[in-house]
């Protein structure tokens, strides 16, 4: 499974609306937007304050929806990083 369909899975079982604040970002991408972190990855997911962002920014003190995210995306062979408040980055586990 690619780390698009697990984003995308993940976003589908929690109802999760990623538009809403924010998308998905091949590497390729995101290196053409001129960004510096994540360029990497294997996706990046934006999230300012949108429905991903508890899920994925612990600042949101919602660290029960942040594990549940990290065993999900680890079952699927990846993690997320957070490289800013407002976006993060996937990568494999190695």
């Amino acid at each position: 499974m690619t780390a698009r369909q697990v984003v995308k899975k993940f976003c589908k079982l929690k109802g999760i609306d990623i538009s809403t604040g924010g998308e998905l970002y091949t590497p390729k991408e995101w290196r053409e937007r001129g960004e510096r972190w994540g360029t990497t990855s294997k996706l990046v997911i934006t999230h300012d304050g949108g429905d991903f962002a508890p899920y994925l920014n612990l600042d949101y003190g919602c660290y029960k929806l942040f594990d549940e995210m990290v065993e999900f995306f680890s079952k699927h062979g990846y993690y997320a990083e957070l490289c800013t408040g407002w976006y993060s980055a996937v990568y494999p586990i190695d």
